[in-house]
Order: C-alpha cells, then sequence, then structure tokens
C-alpha cells in the first residue's frame, strides 16, 4: 500500500505531525520534508511499539472518513468509499505487521529471519515495512533465494513514503550480499505501483527487483536511490 511525501489536508489530536497543511504547501517544500523523514530497523518489539502509535493516535477512526467539499452528493459518496477502503487497507496491514512481531516476541526470536522497518516523519512513526529472509535459508527451488517483502504499508493520509521504506529493503538486501534484489507477491491494485519501482514480472506469480539492472535505480555514495523520489 503505497502513499506519499504529501499530506492530506486533516488535523490530528496531537501537533508533532503536522498534517494540517496542504497537499500543495507541502510539495513546495518536498525537499525540507524529506530531511525529516527516516527509516530504521528495529526490534519486534520497537516495531509493536510504533504501530501500536499509529493505530491509536496518528490515525484513528476519525481518518476513515473525509469531508470531500464542493463536490456533487455523488461524486463525494464515490470518494468517500474510495478513502474508506484505503483507510481499511491501512489499517490491516498494519495489524498484520504487529501480529508477526508480537509472534516474535511471544516466541523469544530474534531478528534472523524476519526484519521490521519503521518510517518515522520527525519523531512520529508514519509506516512500515516487514522483510522476511526465510527464503535465502530454504533448501527447494520453488522460491528464489531472495528477501522478500511481506508487508509495506503507510498512514493512509500520507503519499510517496512507500518508495522510501522500499529503499531500505534494497539497501538491506545489498548489506546481505544479494545485490540489491528483491521479491514480493503483490495485491492485483498495487501492480501498477511497484512495477514503477523497477519491479518486473515473473512466473505471473510474484515481482522481482533487480536495481542493478533497472533504469529507476541508481547507486549515490555506495546505497542504492530510486531516482525519481
Amino acid at each position: 500500500m503505497f502513499r506519499s511525501k504529501s499530506f492530506i489536508n486533516r488535523s490530528l489530536s496531537f501537533n508533532s505531525l503536522p498534517l494540517s497543511q496542504s497537499t500543495s504547501n507541502i510539495e513546495k517544500t518536498v525537499y525540507s520534508v524529506n530531511t525529516l523523514i527516516t527509516v530504521k530497523k528495529v526490534s519486534a518489539e520497537e516495531a509493536v511499539k510504533a504501530i501500536d502509535i499509529i493505530l491509536t493516535k496518528n490515525m484513528m477512526e476519525e481518518w476513515s472518513f473525509c469531508d470531500f467539499h464542493d463536490q456533487l452528493d455523488v461524486q463525494h459518496d464515490v470518494n468517500q468509499k474510495k478513502w474508506r477502503e484505503r483507510y481499511m487497507n491501512s489499517h490491516h496491514i498494519f495489524h498484520n505487521i504487529k501480529d508477526h512481531a508480537e509472534d516474535y516476541m511471544k516466541k523469544a526470536k530474534s531478528n534472523d529471519d524476519r526484519l521490521f522497518f519503521i518510517v518515522y516523519f520527525g519523531s512520529v512513526p508514519i509506516g512500515g515495512l516487514q522483510l522476511s529472509l526465510k527464503n535465502l535459508s530454504e533448501s527447494n527451488l520453488i522460491f528464489p533465494k531472495l528477501p522478500e517483502v511481506e508487508y509495506i504499508v503507510t498512514h493512509c493520509g500520507i503519499r510517496n513514503c512507500g518508495i522510501i521504506l522500499m529503499e531500505q529493503a534494497v539497501n538491506e538486501s545489498q548489506q546481505l550480499n544479494m545485490g540489491g534484489k528483491l521479491m514480493l507477491y503483490p495485491l492485483p491494485d498495487a501492480v501498477p505501483a511497484y512495477l514503477k519501482m523497477g519491479f518486473t514480472k515473473q512466473n505471473g506469480t510474484y515481482l522481482y527487483l533487480d536495481p542493478s539492472e533497472s533504469s529507476v535505480w541508481h547507486i549515490v555514495n555506495g546505497c542504492y536511490k530510486y531516482k525519481k523520489c
């Protein structure tokens, strides 16, 4: 699920994340916004805490409704339905990551075959990514031996931050001596977004990214960067 550096015009009950700014204003200051966005690899416990903040403070139920003012009733209803679906999809994926992280905590497992990343705007968590390394140790020919992006999600009111998380996953793959390569099984609606990121379809079942072979990726200071980010 992908969102961006642009924030929907909606105020929050806390003042750490200035979502009350309009999308156009944010876009005019995109470079300063970028300096406030960071991604951290975290433990399972830290992932749970961050997602709890997102679900209980940053993206509460009130976010499932958006005021599409100055629109006809029919168009308003259509947009409200799409917005509600967007909210619910983000909410569901955040819960999936949280559930996996909690399972790690219950089993007292270290992050040896599953990694968690959280993206922050300043000090406020706004998204997450779950990267599986289980394929690297599998001894079968069904799945490629590549890190797999299992879940990627950002706050429903944010656009294009997904690529920042994906950059982190690519560079994690690079550190694992996998050349930055990744695989994932996408939801149908998300396929176009992944293709723009340089992923290609493989066998009709999964998507594959090799940043060294993609025109939208390049290396800056030893790290892979998405050219359009």
